[in-house]
């Protein structure tokens, strides 16, 4: 059992005498895992992609209950995916990257003894892509670019019936370096201010239903940083 999860029951404790163990089963999980991927490597060029699957007898699934506090469901649960990257290296001065993720999974939830029923939001996160660069475009001043985009995706799982519509973010970072005396950065998360809302509060069933679960997503954030060499 992952601790984060056991975490989340403690939360709507309200009386003397409980514990976790009278809460919810705390047995581990074991899970057999099997990853497949190859990589290649050929000059400024490193790329590589896996598929992946895992299964567990005795998994564990989030739900939101009636009340809408969170449940951790025990069945079993077998998760699915596939993740790739590449990234060109030009003489160590510029380097150009991507990176792609996806991921599928079931469970087993009407105890009929078949992993058919797909995950909701709760467990299962939404396609993402990534895109990144990173410069030194002088001696001594540096750049590093990435573009997070996280695609539309539809959870058909009854519980969680939800379409998430996807948004895409770019976070900055510059610095130069002093010689002898240290380095000043400038960072910027979500750089061009999207407004947007996160995935649980999208697709979690009980979200919209309370307005303190319900969150958009940060806006621009700067970020200075200054290091002393002493």
């Amino acid at each position: 059992m992952k601790g984060k999860d056991v975490g989340r029951v403690p939360r709507v404790v309200n009386r003397p005498g409980q514990d976790v163990g009278t809460l919810l089963n705390i047995q581990p999980i074991i899970a057999d895992n099997t990853e497949i991927g190859v990589s290649f490597e050929h000059g400024g060029l490193l790329a590589n992609i896996a598929y992946f699957w895992s299964a567990s007898e005795f998994g564990q699934r989030l739900r939101a209950n009636a009340r809408n506090i969170f449940e951790v469901r025990r069945e079993p649960t077998g998760i699915k995916g596939i993740k790739s990257s590449a990234e060109y290296d030009f003489a160590g001065r510029y380097l150009l990257g991507a990176g792609y993720a996806a991921l599928e999974g079931r469970s087993d939830q009407d105890g009929d003894g078949r992993i058919d029923e797909a995950l909701g939001a709760e467990n299962i996160s939404p396609d993402r892509l990534n895109l990144y660069a990173q410069a030194r475009l002088f001696e001594q001043f540096t750049g590093a670019l990435q573009l997070s985009h996280f695609l539309d995706r539809k959870f058909n799982n009854a519980a969680t019936a939800t379409d998430f519509s996807g948004y895409t973010l770019v976070d900055l970072n510059l610095g130069h370096e002093f010689d002898g005396l240290g380095r000043v950065e400038l960072a910027a998360q979500n750089l061009l201010n999207e407004d947007y809302i996160t995935c649980y509060s999208q697709a979690v069933a009980s979200a919209p239903i309370r307005n303190n679960r319900f969150f958009a997503g940060r806006g621009r954030m700067l970020t200075p940083r200054c290091t002393l060499e002493l």
